[in-house]
């Protein structure tokens, strides 16, 4: 189960213990809830983000970066989070065949996520 997460509830200090309550309460295996976090709200503070990611790793939760290459992400913070996967955003998708560029940057993104060993997820295929 994949679920999109606001800038609002990942910035909460208690987003860890809540989710946690919340899957034990739901009778919920950790291992079976990905969170998408856009790269905006981890870059707002690459502190936060790195430790608030470990903890929900450290529970099992997968985390995937959603729109991927879209917003203002910096590469040379990549590594310090723990991902699982790059979401391709779709509007390089859905453009694959009409614009060489766009090929080009998914290739890239392959190409990262290989070397980061951490899947791809093209959205809307």
């Amino acid at each position: 189960m994949s679920v999109n997460i606001s800038i609002k509830q990942f910035s909460r200090q208690d987003l860890v213990s809540k989710l946690s309550g919340l899957l034990l309460e739901a009778e919920v295996d950790p291992c079976t809830l990905a969170l998408e976090i856009t790269e905006s709200m981890i870059m707002a503070n690459i502190g936060a983000a790195a430790e608030t990611m470990k903890r929900l790793r450290e529970m099992g939760i997968r985390l995937h970066i959603d729109d991927f290459g879209t917003g203002n992400s910096s590469l040379s913070y990549l590594h310090r989070f723990p991902v699982n996967a790059l979401k391709i955003d779709r509007s390089f998708i859905s453009k694959l065949t009409a614009e060489v560029t766009n090929k080009e940057i998914i290739t890239f993104i392959i190409s990262l996520a290989k070397k980061l060993h951490v899947y791809v997820i093209a959205e809307r295929v």
